[in-house]
């Protein structure tokens, strides 16, 4: 089969799907290290170049991830909870909305932070209260 890749494209705010028709590098799969912001403490606020990446949290203690005002338009991360410490996401001049809660459920959690309208953001993953 062709490759797929999806991917979020900041500029105009959507995700876009890219068709790779020419062979592909034993590591196209693999998570480039330029993309990876890997926090030990235990707080973290998200910056303008955490968009698109991976953003990940490796403390036992309880973490807190701040989610300020003023990210750009069509900002987007995925957070996971690496170590014991559960990562509350916290709003400072912004609105979090979440279906479930705004905690990672676990060690492993997976959670996106996207990116909807002018400091305001859906938020969704392995999420609870």
């Amino acid at each position: 089969g062709v490759p797929l890749t999806i991917e979020w494209d900041a500029i105009n705010g959507k995700w876009r799907t890219n068709i790779n028709t020419g062979p592909v590098a034993a590591d196209a799969f693999r998570t480039n290290a330029n993309n990876v912001n890997d926090q030990v403490g235990t707080t973290y606020t998200l910056l303008a170049k955490d968009n698109g990446k991976l953003v990940t949290f490796s403390n036992a203690s309880t973490i807190t991830l701040t989610v300020p005002a003023g990210l750009p338009a069509g900002f987007s991360c995925l957070i996971v909870q690496k170590g014991a410490g559960q990562v509350t996401l916290t709003a400072s001049g912004t609105t979090l909305n979440s279906r479930v809660g705004l905690k990672t459920g676990g060690q492993h959690a997976q959670g996106t932070i996207i990116y909807m309208a002018a400091n305001t953001y859906s938020v969704g993953g392995d999420l609870t209260t």
